[in-house]
């Protein structure tokens, strides 16, 4: 079963206690034992006809769901999810106020693990020994911490010292008593004798790679600097040549626990089995971090319809730039585009761009008055008023992390398909234009929001330059606007109520291709706004209508016996380069026929028999 395939038949029959209607039904999770908890964590939502799932205890996705329904049930029945328990002694009788005892008690690590390692009792603590060095580390009762013998700066960077002949995979800890965590369930362990402060020379993972290692895991704790500790010391032994994994306590353990690293999740279990799911399940291969698809996965994700918010022209996750110089109708022309979204019916009145599955959405608007900009959405007469929001002269700013934010918890908390941001200059104060780097600021905002909201269309408004015409060229300021988004709508007023439209992007519909344009007939009363480009032809580029000329002039001078390529030349009049690429676009075309007559002589030409009515 694919997540894709889901259904509400199979949530209701897989999960227990599902309530709800609708689009929205709550359960108990599988993937951890949360049943009969007071709150039943996890979330199913249907959002353009697929179903999506979210435990907010766990974060299981559909994916996990589907994979643990069909794997037979959570993983030993064990939550992912540690709770507080008793920090009680494990597995020793050792005991005492001070020395070899306190640190078996406090780590729970057997002392025969600590023998192994190096470690030795020293008054009050305990002393990590680096053989072949004359100095010590020593943890004393109940905190203290000193070096003996040299300076920390001199100090070896990982204890215990590696031995000459390493295993293939090792882990590398940010501490001692994790260090001999992870050796005690079974794991070759040494800890970075200076924590995650302390950065471990890239040198180190030269020497460890030349002792036969080839696979590291990084094991920090579960805050900011363990974090910052899994990422720069993975960061060097990838450049080292090293498979890397690290592990993430906070991806499985409650916040609120106190448990912080693997020590701690080691005295939290009960068992040694029990501490080896939790940190697999926390254990994270670097080179696993972003899925990979195969193309046997995309050729089945190619079958699946897309659900279009206008058929075949703009999808979910889309960015969408409406472009054109100030009353060219550009705010009307998504007006128009927002009432079919809103109410369903025909974009333009096109009969290809209808829309009949209703859209959530947000207009935000930072211009004019706000009576006027109500006179616009009077003019729209919405039925489905519920599925339209609007924000008026909020001070909505990309400069602005902080209003970023607000717009994310919108889309999540009204379960938005689409936000509409008009117009650009409002809300880029102070950047310049021009700069692509400063620009960047805006895309990278956008971004920020799709990565937080996978599905939203975000669609911005922005001023060309009169006189620039239509295209890839029009958006006023940095050519980073044109290049980053998938669907570029640029317009230009002809005349009074006529509006010359063109639509560029990554995947147009082939009806419309890149460079055409065509006029659609604006009407606005104070009671209704129509736009209609259903009744006027599509107006081929010029850059089209003359490359149609040469292929035209170049069919003509075969047919009339220019057979070869110098002769065709001569005969259109057209440059060699002009020539060799409409002869290729003609052969691919199968209008022209080519003959090889072998090395040293000149290839000719025909027209195909498909074309013999150019020949008359």
């Amino acid at each position: 079963m694919r997540a894709s395939e889901v259904t509400l038949e199979w949530l209701q029959e897989h999960l227990s206690g599902m309530e709800g209607s609708g689009n929205q039904w709550q359960a108990w999770c599988p993937c951890h034992d949360d049943e009969g908890t007071t709150r039943k964590g996890l979330s199913c939502t249907k959002k353009n006809g697929r179903w999506y799932c979210k435990c907010w205890s766990c974060s299981a996705t559909l994916t996990d769901i589907v994979k643990t329904v069909e794997e037979g049930g959570a993983s030993n029945g064990a939550s992912p999810n540690i709770t507080v328990r008793a920090r009680t002694r494990k597995d020793t009788d050792v005991s005492g106020s001070g020395g070899m005892g306190w640190w078996v008690e406090k780590t729970g690590v057997t002392q025969d693990v600590w023998d192994d390692l190096g470690c030795i009792e020293r008054g009050s603590g305990v002393a990590f020994t680096f053989a072949g060095f004359s100095c010590l580390k020593i943890r004393s009762h109940p905190k203290g911490f000193q070096w003996v013998g040299t300076d920390a700066a001199e100090a070896p960077p990982l204890w215990p010292i590696p031995t000459d002949d390493l295993p293939e995979h090792i882990w590398i800890t940010e501490s001692e008593s994790d260090c001999g965590t992870a050796n005690a369930a079974g794991n070759v362990a040494y800890a970075a004798t200076k924590g995650s402060k302390g950065a471990i020379p890239a040198s180190v993972y030269e020497a460890l790679r030349s002792r036969g290692c080839n696979e590291i895991t990084f094991a920090g704790d579960a805050d900011e600097p363990g974090g910052v500790f899994n990422l720069r010391e993975s960061s060097k032994a990838l450049a080292a040549g090293f498979t890397c994994n690290t592990v993430r306590l906070e991806t499985v353990v409650d916040a609120f626990s106190g448990i912080n690293d693997l020590n701690s999740v080691w005295r939290a279990c009960e068992t040694i089995e029990e501490y080896q799911t939790v940190i697999e399940r926390a254990t994270e291969r670097v080179a696993s971090r972003f899925r990979i698809s195969t193309v046997d996965e995309l050729e089945e994700v190619s079958k699946e319809d897309i659900p279009w918010l206008i058929p075949d022209l703009i999808a979910p996750s889309d960015k969408i730039l409406v472009a054109g110089p100030p009353k060219a109708y550009k705010t009307y022309i998504t007006l128009d585009m927002i009432r079919c979204l809103t109410d369903g019916g025909n974009f333009l009145q096109r009969n290809e761009w209808e829309v009949t599955k209703p859209a959530r959405g947000l207009f935000i608007e930072e211009e004019g008055s706000r009576q006027q900009w109500g006179k616009r959405v009077h003019r729209l007469a919405l039925q489905n008023r519920k599925h339209i929001l609007f924000l008026h002269r909020q001070g909505i700013r990309f400069t602005d992390p902080s209003t970023i934010d607000s717009m994310i918890a919108l889309v999540h908390e009204h379960e938005l398909d689409y936000a509409v941001f008009d117009p650009l200059q409002r809300m880029i104060p102070g950047v310049n234009e021009n700069d692509s780097s400063e620009t960047g600021i805006v895309w990278d905002e956008i971004m920020r929001m799709q990565l937080a909201c996978p599905e939203l269309v975000c669609i911005i408004l922005h001023h060309s330059a009169k006189g620039v015409g239509l295209g890839i060229n029009a958006p006023r300021g940095s050519s980073r606007h044109s290049g980053e988004v998938d669907l570029l709508v640029t317009t230009e007023k002809v005349d009074t109520g006529i509006v010359n439209i063109q639509f560029d992007g990554r995947d147009i519909p082939e009806y419309m291709g890149s460079g055409d344009s065509f006029e659609a007939k604006v009407e606005i009363t104070d009671e209704h706004l129509k736009i209609n480009a259903n009744e006027i032809d599509v107006t081929v580029s010029p850059v089209k209508r003359m490359a149609q000329r040469n292929q035209t002039s170049l069919l003509q001078a075969i047919a009339e016996g220019a057979h070869t390529f110098q002769l065709m030349v001569s005969a259109t009049g057209l440059g060699e380069s002009t020539v060799r690429r409409q002869l290729k676009t003609a052969i691919e075309e199968k209008h022209v026929v080519e003959h090889d007559h072998g090395k040293g002589k000149a290839k000719t030409y025909d027209l195909s028999e498909d074309d013999g009515q150019e020949k008359d």
